[in-house]
């Protein structure tokens, strides 16, 4: 018996390129603290350099999140209640209620 299983890109181009992105920015920011110069010669203004990427970036996602694709979305982050399929129970009922109820 073989299953068949099909691949689904849940996360566009953009969003992996904004991960990358965000990650590279963020490594070159903590080692510029913690350089006196090599490989940088002004290992300071790379560093002001990488905040500002990283604030570019972060204006791109929340920009994304409101208008991408359906996947990059903020609103498909949370499932609203009514949508998520499980039978919900009052405040007073217990564990023991909800098992021995018919």
């Amino acid at each position: 018996m073989q299953s068949r299983t099909t691949r689904i890109a849940v996360w566009d181009k953009l969003i992996r390129l904004f991960h990358w992105s965000l990650l590279a920015a963020v490594v070159i920011s903590f080692y510029t603290t913690k350089t006196t110069g090599q490989p940088f010669l002004f290992p300071i203004e790379v560093h002001a350099q990488s905040g500002y990427i990283i604030i570019g970036l972060l204006v791109f996602r929340f920009i994304w999140g409101l208008v991408g694709s359906p996947y990059a979305r903020f609103s498909t982050f949370f499932i609203r209640p009514e949508e998520d399929g499980r039978v919900r129970q009052s405040a007073d009922d217990t564990a023991c209620t909800a098992l021995c109820k018919p």
